[in-house]
């Protein structure tokens, strides 16, 4: 059983920050589905037409839920380190009993450890064939070659004009994190980040991609630099991810954004 991490303030009464336990994924996945409902990426990699909602079940939304489901599986099984705010409820059934009410979760990848088509028997083993029969080639092609791809080939040259004897294999990667829709607005995502940067030593560089301009100055605020865009799509998806073609197939950005160690870890 995880125990709470000593990381509790006054941004809202009783939340604090622990890792997740293996039996919570399913509960991680709905909560990262609902999250990223509408995001540009995910819509991309599913392929999409038209936006998925929350409110009606479908196969599109059920795919998403799985795809998460095996990232959080693939990222317990890698090494990776899965924190969440939790808020103490009590039970439905007792009232006597608090139980943790996960309200955002974080899956933070150290150095030199990485989801990827690399480390092929941990996919298998997260539900990767499940995930391909379901969402379809396209999708599994977009997930596990475009997009590594494009994301590598950026951080390469931002780590080639920055000068570091160093890649962002030797830095903490943000591989996703995320607030229920209902709990956003008060802070958990930056408490989750900031955990992040407490837990790790002070002389390590953080990385990730912001998927929409809001993430994007939600990082900035939190230390994170733009370092520069990451193009995805261009000729086969609009500026929200969704299929189509023509003048709207512009495609969309990513943001490669890094927390440079020579910086420091103060906010």
């Amino acid at each position: 059983m995880s125990q709470p991490l000593l990381v509790r303030d006054a941004e809202s009464d009783k939340a604090y920050v622990r890792t997740a336990d293996p039996n919570e994924l399913p509960t991680l996945a709905r909560l990262l589905r609902r999250a990223f409902i509408n995001d540009p990426m995910m819509n991309y990699i599913a392929n999409l037409e038209e936006p998925l909602s929350n409110d009606t079940e479908t196969p599109g939304r059920r795919n998403l839920e799985d795809f998460q489901r095996m990232v959080l599986t693939a990222a317990m099984y890698s090494g990776g380190r899965i924190t969440v705010v939790v808020i103490p409820k009590l039970s439905d059934d007792d009232a006597t009993v608090y139980q943790d009410k996960i309200v955002a979760v974080a899956i933070w990848m150290p150095p030199h450890i990485r989801i990827g088509l690399n480390h092929p028997w941990t996919l298998l083993r997260s539900g990767l064939l499940r995930t391909v029969w379901r969402s379809g080639w396209t999708g599994a092609r977009r997930a596990g070659f475009e997009y590594p791809n494009q994301v590598e080939k950026v951080f390469t040259e931002i780590y080639k004009r920055r000068g570091p004897n160093e890649t962002e294999h030797d830095a903490w990667y943000l591989q996703i994190i995320a607030t229920d829709p209902e709990e956003q607005g008060k802070g958990y995502m930056s408490r989750l980040v900031r955990e992040a940067f407490a837990h790790a030593p002070d002389d390590v560089t953080f990385v990730l991609e912001a998927t929409t301009p809001k993430s994007r100055d939600q990082y900035a605020h939190l230390g994170f630099q733009p370092e520069g865009p990451i193009p995805i799509g261009k000729g086969y998806a609009d500026i929200n991810g969704y299929r189509t073609s023509g003048e709207d197939a512009t495609g969309f950005d990513l943001y490669a954004m890094v927390k440079w160690k020579d910086l420091g870890n103060d906010d």
